[in-house]
């Protein structure tokens, strides 16, 4: 499945990168498993284009076979690469990855009590259960 928003966030940080001229050295093959073009990073950080609203040709897949890394310690190529804009569209009309729904088992950890402590403003400490 498409994690949506660590996709997101992740393009965002990545371009916020060579926004700031951070100096982070990235594996150029990389970009396309996150849904960047390079071309518009390196060397000069180009604007991002308005959103789109719909794809130009077929939308990319839902998920993606994981590919090993090989010795240069690049990732195996990306078919339906399209655009960054085009990558933020496929990842927010894709379904929630929601674990609670997905595997039922997870509900047993949300009913278990947790010990909480915390420290009040006179510096006391409190101890309940949750």
């Amino acid at each position: 499945m498409r994690n949506n928003l660590a996709r997101i966030s992740l393009r965002w940080m990545i371009r916020e990168c060579f926004k700031l001229n951070t100096g982070i050295l990235f594996y150029q093959d990389t970009f396309t498993r996150v849904g960047l073009d390079h071309t518009t990073l390196w060397p000069v950080v180009k604007d991002r284009p308005p959103p789109v609203t719909s794809f130009s040709g077929k939308p990319p897949a839902l998920t993606w076979p994981l590919m090993p890394i090989v010795v240069e310690g690049t990732l195996g190529d990306v078919g339906d690469f399209v655009n960054e804009e085009e990558e933020d569209l496929a990842d927010l009309l894709s379904p929630v990855n929601d674990m609670l729904k997905i595997s039922k088992t997870w509900w047993l950890l949300e009913c278990i009590p947790q010990h909480i402590r915390f420290q009040k403003d006179d510096d006391s400490w409190v101890r309940k259960l949750s």
